[in-house]
């Protein structure tokens, strides 16, 4: 007799995301709820990794734990994370907090932040492999947007400067084709011609 398990669900939608689009489970996000999902997120994506988790010292304060965890603080979760709460998705929740990690642990390891607790000097292929995967799955997800700072409006462009600017670097053949033959530029160079500009 099969029992209803959360674990099942959730190990076979990390080894096949697709297979929760159908399951919507819809609760109210407590900071337990959100604890608990975290804890088994973290626990599979070492079981995921497991390879490649092993060349790495796990415990202590300067541990990859410890280091993952404090990636997640100042970085935050990927937005999908805090979607997934608004709706009340615990199952996307646990995939965003997978990805999370994914990219924390994948970001980290590419800018060498880890080499001081690697255990090893050289990669191991196994872990190697894992790693590969790890790389696949982080590539594949779409990079998180950043928060776009405000562009400041362009100054105000002065239209008989253009004229004056225009004069001193076109041809005389060019200039008079484009200001004094064209009817829309004529009155800027006749204004310039009157601010005694040119």
């Amino acid at each position: 007799m099969s029992r209803f398990s959360t674990g099942r669900i959730f190990s076979r939608a990390i080894s096949d995301p697709e297979s929760l689009s159908n399951l919507r489970i819809s609760r109210e996000f407590t900071p337990q709820l959100v604890a608990e999902l975290s804890k088994q997120g973290g626990e599979h994506m070492r079981e995921m990794y497991k390879n490649f988790f092993s060349i790495f010292e796990l415990e202590g304060p300067n541990g990859l734990y410890a280091t993952l965890l404090t990636y997640i603080n100042r970085k935050g979760l990927l937005p999908e994370a805090v979607a997934a709460i608004n709706e009340g998705d615990t199952g996307e929740f646990l995939l965003a907090v997978i990805r999370s990690l994914e990219f924390a642990l994948y970001e980290l390891y590419m800018r060498g932040a880890l080499s001081r607790i690697m255990l090893v000097d050289e990669i191991p292929e196994l872990a190697l492999q894992d790693y590969f995967k790890l790389s696949a799955s982080v590539r594949s997800q779409p990079e998180p947007e950043p928060v776009a700072a405000p562009v400041a409006p362009a100054p105000p462009v002065d239209l008989i400067d253009l004229v004056v600017e225009d004069w001193k670097n076109l041809g005389s053949a060019a200039f008079k084709t484009k200001y004094m033959s064209n009817q829309r530029n004529r009155p800027l160079y006749d204004r310039a011609v009157r601010e005694g500009r040119l």
